[in-house]
């Protein structure tokens, strides 16, 4: 269920993998892996597939998952911005895309 970025699932699947990722980095080996992970995620496939299959704002699902995405990437953004300024002493990127 993890493999269709516009699902309800896959967001479940890349909210966890942004905050275990945030919540563990420097403590567990896997850490960087997961967060190269999910920006590579957010960078090459859930952006510019906004642009395309979510066209006009409307979720596929219906209109109660998109507001549950909406908060999901809300809450992944707040997570990383105040990794990058706040928890650490070492900058660490914050997800961007770059057309």
């Amino acid at each position: 269920l993890n493999d269709n970025a516009y699902s309800n699932y896959f967001w479940g699947y890349f909210t966890a993998l942004n905050f275990s990722a945030l919540a563990t980095y420097g403590d567990h080996d896997q850490a960087a892996s997961w967060l190269e992970k999910a920006e590579e995620l957010f960078r090459d496939t859930l952006i510019p597939g906004f642009h395309t299959h979510l066209r006009g704002g409307e979720w596929t699902e219906g209109w109660q998952y998109g507001q549950l995405v909406a908060v999901e990437v809300a809450m992944v953004l707040r997570a990383h911005s105040r990794r990058c300024c706040c928890l650490t002493s070492r900058p660490r990127r914050l997800i961007q895309y770059r057309p």
